[in-house]
């Protein structure tokens, strides 16, 4: 990958069916009631591709590692222990409100970079509506990506919403990708380091290929 360009693969990617659930234990039963689509407990499937990336630390995965041509982004990082990086574990990328607001989007017949220069109050608030249903049928499946909705991002989102009304802002910048932007999430520099929790092992080393493009320069 080169500047400003998007990260690439020399391959396509390996599919893989990624169930999350809180009850699924880690044992071939599921996987084989998994792939058969005969799960008993509350779930949530969908199909990725996955692709191998190496960075400082070793090799690592990533499922769905860029923007889904609708210009969402649901990217999820896997990290084994290595020799340098300390633990094994995972970063979902996921942008619920990015996702959120371009789904409001679409349903008012946008497409995810026009301006929603028709934008209400009402608009506004049916994204934050939309989060907290979000969170809500998350909690039978991943308590953490629910509490995270709800603590996290639903609070962030509705106090940047209240600043631009307070402000005197229009309800379409809101929706405007040249005013409202989703940075994702964190990376690898400065004190944002430790909360990484031991995934990486090397201070400022990229930890998904979006990071490492950003490096790049």
């Amino acid at each position: 990958m080169g500047p400003r360009q998007p990260p690439c693969d020399s391959r396509p990617g390996a599919a893989y069916l990624h169930i999350t659930a809180d009850q699924a234990e880690p044992t071939a039963a599921t996987v084989r009631a998994a792939l058969a689509g005969t799960l008993t407990f509350p779930h949530r499937a969908r199909e990725v591709r996955v692709h191998r990336f190496t960075n400082a630390d070793g090799p690592y995965w990533a499922a769905d590692p860029d923007f889904h041509p609708d210009g969402t982004f649901t990217a999820l990082h896997l990290y084994p222990a290595t020799r340098i990086r300390p633990n094994s574990g995972y970063t979902d990328a996921t942008r619920p409100f990015l996702n959120t607001l371009l789904a409001h989007k679409r349903a008012r017949g946008l497409g995810r970079r026009d301006e929603f220069t028709a934008a209400t109050g009402a608009d506004v608030h049916a994204v934050l509506a939309a989060l907290a249903a979000q969170a809500q049928e998350l909690d039978p499946v991943d308590t953490a990506a629910a509490a995270h909705l709800r603590e996290q991002v639903h609070p962030q989102i509705r106090a940047y919403a209240a600043v631009l009304e307070r402000a005197g802002y229009p309800p379409r910048l809101f929706f405007s990708r040249a005013f409202t932007i989703d940075t994702g999430q964190i990376v690898n520099q400065g004190r944002a380091e430790h909360l990484f929790r031991g995934l990486t092992g090397t201070s400022g080393e990229p930890m998904t290929p979006r990071e490492e493009r950003g490096s790049a320069w």
